[in-house]
């Protein structure tokens, strides 16, 4: 593929090479490179998988908060940690690429953010913050990976647009209260699964669902 001459490639219209203006900074033991910040102008972000030959694993927390204009975010298969309102009220954010080397979202990462309509929760990651999609008003569907032990409260809540959830772990998840509580059907499903973990020890394995709601 071929670079237009503000980095985008000409076929996917996608950042070809990491985006300028992201604030990188090293740990304090010097072992890994986190994201800190955003101070530049694109709208399509693609971050570095590496900075100063070590590895990019965090998207710390409040990176890329309040950064309206931000449509699409591509994050690298080094980052394993999305921090503590990294995306918070990105409203234009429409596409975000989740990695499987993630293992967890941070309370309130993408909460505001309206612009997207679909998420998919990959299997590496196990823990889902509380309120880590909350208000994405235009949020339809999500995919939740089969690696998920723990969903935090009021994690999809005020989602008022969400008509589908597929929940792909055989063993259920920890849900906290008012996950779905945009839904009172998918909390009903919530509640449901809880009982049958409490009072029955399990749930049957075809507990993977896709739940499609005339709201």
């Amino acid at each position: 593929h071929q670079a237009t001459d503000d980095g985008m490639c000409t076929v996917c219209d996608q950042p070809i090479g990491a985006t300028e203006g992201i604030v990188y900074d090293i740990s304090d033991d010097g072992t890994y490179a986190l994201v800190a910040g955003y101070s530049g102008t694109a709208t399509k972000i693609k971050i570095a998988d590496t900075y100063q030959g070590l590895p990019v694993t965090t998207i710390y927390d409040r990176a890329f908060k309040d950064k309206t204009t931000i449509t699409s975010v591509i994050i690298p298969d080094s980052v394993t940690s999305i921090g503590n309102y990294a995306f918070y009220y990105c409203s234009s954010l429409t596409s975000v690429v989740i990695p499987d080397s993630v293992t967890s979202i941070g309370d309130s990462a993408f909460s505001g953010c309206s612009g997207l309509t679909t998420v998919t929760i990959p299997d590496g990651v196990t823990t889902i913050e509380a309120h880590a999609f909350e208000n994405c008003s235009s949020l339809t569907s999500v995919t939740i990976g089969d690696g998920v032990t723990t969903i935090g409260m009021d994690v999809f809540n005020n989602c008022t647009s969400l008509t589908s959830a597929t929940v792909l772990p055989v063993t259920p998840p920890d849900i906290g209260i008012g996950c779905f509580a945009v839904s009172v059907l998918l909390l009903l499903l919530c509640l449901c699964v809880l009982f049958c973990v409490s009072h029955v020890g399990s749930f049957p394995p075809y507990w993977a669902i896709i739940i499609y709601l005339l709201c």
